[in-house]
């Protein structure tokens, strides 16, 4: 009894962890970045008189290139998972499944202390420089991996039933790392705003080396099934396991473009890896429209958060039991109901936040699209419902891939969209939510265009 609930529970702690990680780099990372931009921008022509002058650092040409390397990272960091999110499936089987949650950390931990060594020397390197720092995350393929591990795991320690209420609490806690760490983020960068970076670069390196200690969460889980001949597939890592998670991928694929609810939950899984994109571009955003500081725009992402956890523990779960009886004998349609709804409040939630003229608005906005937080732990566990119990590890890399490539895309094309609008003027600077919001409002109608069928297995 212990056992089944540890697992989940360490699974939730180091979630948290990490994501908490992340909010307290965010800000101070790009507060450090536009100064150092500005910095550069200005030497040349004339002194500031204070890199914390709104007036010189908001520019569009500052603001133009914090963007696009703020957009072209995000789409870097892709790239390492997108490449090998199949090997490090196929590695899982062999060595464990916490193994490559380690290696993802470490890969991690070494990105985000490359990214301060440039901003730390900007006097002396070019700050476009940050971008190698996405070769670090070939270690462990990156936050992708990292994710599809942990809600492989998920899968594995508890039952069907269970599945989607563990995954939006896992996906909740993003939030919930965005109530407590925005305040201690943005309290600490008033004192200096590296300090919210050491105390990040503390917690990532206490977090390697106790996932390396802990004991794997489930032994017990599925190995590839044999060949369609009989054979058995060998435990280990060769070419041959490699090309049949290749062939699994494909067939998976097959099997989504002849369903209609399976390929809009994939299109609509892709558009919610783009809107991870805007995670940074939000900040610019608000602090350039509204003459804010990067920590005060990142109440923004407070407030996003405390509508999100309280959407995700309360109401999207109210919501599941509501549904319980009525959709008991298929929680897939359950699933697919709710999924609906919030495509559809977050992609007004964007709309509103992109064309927003005061505060006010983008606050709503914000409010709005909160009320579809929960939709990424719903397409995903509707995308394993659809297929059978010993194909989840290869349905959620095969999610992993696709993800990572919507996020390679959705990087440089907001930086695009937000130069453009910046040429525009202020009242455009809201473009890329806007986009956004037309993505998720087109996945809402693919999802009310299918029918729900019952699953289909793979192999």
């Amino acid at each position: 009894m212990l056992r089944r609930f540890f697992s989940p529970l360490v699974m939730c702690i180091l979630v948290f962890l990490v994501e908490a990680c992340v909010v307290l780099l965010t800000a101070p990372q790009t507060q450090i970045l536009e100064d150092a931009i500005c910095d550069k921008y200005f030497s040349g022509k004339h002194a500031l008189q204070s890199t914390t002058q709104l007036s010189r650092c908001k520019t569009e040409p500052v603001q133009r290139e914090l963007s696009l390397i703020k957009g072209w990272q995000y789409s870097l960091d892709q790239l390492p998972g997108f490449i090998t999110a199949l090997l490090y499936a196929a590695l899982a089987e062999k060595w464990g499944r916490r193994y490559i949650v380690t290696l993802s950390l470490l890969g991690f931990l070494a990105s985000i202390l490359w990214i301060q060594f440039v901003c730390w020397k900007a006097n002396f390197f070019p700050l476009r420089l940050i971008w190698l720092s996405s070769l670090a995350q070939f270690v462990g393929g990156g936050g992708e991996v990292f994710y599809s591990m942990i809600f492989t795991m998920a899968s594995d320690v508890v039952a069907e039933e269970q599945r989607t209420s563990l995954f939006m609490v896992l996906g909740s806690l993003t939030y919930l790392a965005e109530i407590s760490a925005t305040p201690t983020a943005v309290a600490l960068m008033h004192w200096n705003p590296w300090i919210p970076l050491i105390v990040a670069d503390a917690i990532m390196a206490i977090l390697v080396a106790i996932t390396f200690a802990l004991p794997e969460p489930h032994k017990g889980y599925r190995r590839l099934e044999p060949d369609a001949d009989g054979d058995d597939i060998p435990p280990t890592v060769r070419l041959p396991i490699l090309t049949a998670y290749t062939q699994r991928g494909w067939e998976a694929a097959q099997l989504i473009f002849r369903n209609k609810i399976a390929t809009a939950v994939f299109l609509t899984l892709l558009v919610t890896a783009c809107q991870r994109a805007t995670n940074d571009l939000i900040l610019i955003y608000a602090s350039n429209k509204f003459d804010w500081t990067i920590a005060e725009a990142s109440f923004l992402a407070q407030l996003r958060g405390a509508m999100s956890l309280l959407l995700s523990l309360l109401v999207l779960r109210t919501a599941v039991h509501l549904t319980a009886g009525y959709f008991s004998s298929s929680p897939l349609a359950r699933d697919v109901l709710l999924s609906r709804c919030s495509t559809f409040f977050v992609a007004i939630g964007y709309i509103v936040l992109g064309t927003a003229p005061k505060p006010a608005f983008a606050m709503i906005g914000v409010g709005t699209a909160a009320l579809g937080s929960g939709i990424n732990g719903l397409c995903k566990s509707i995308a394993v419902s659809l297929f059978d119990t010993g194909t989840t590890a290869i349905i959620l890399s095969a999610v992993a891939m696709q993800q990572t490539i919507g996020a390679m895309i959705a990087g440089p094309l907001f930086s695009s969209l937000y130069g453009i609008g910046l040429g525009l003027g202020k009242a455009w600077i809201g473009m890329p939510f806007v986009v956004l919001g037309v993505l998720f409002l087109l996945c809402c109608l693919g999802l009310f265009s299918g029918r729900v069928q019952g699953a289909r297995s793979i192999g």
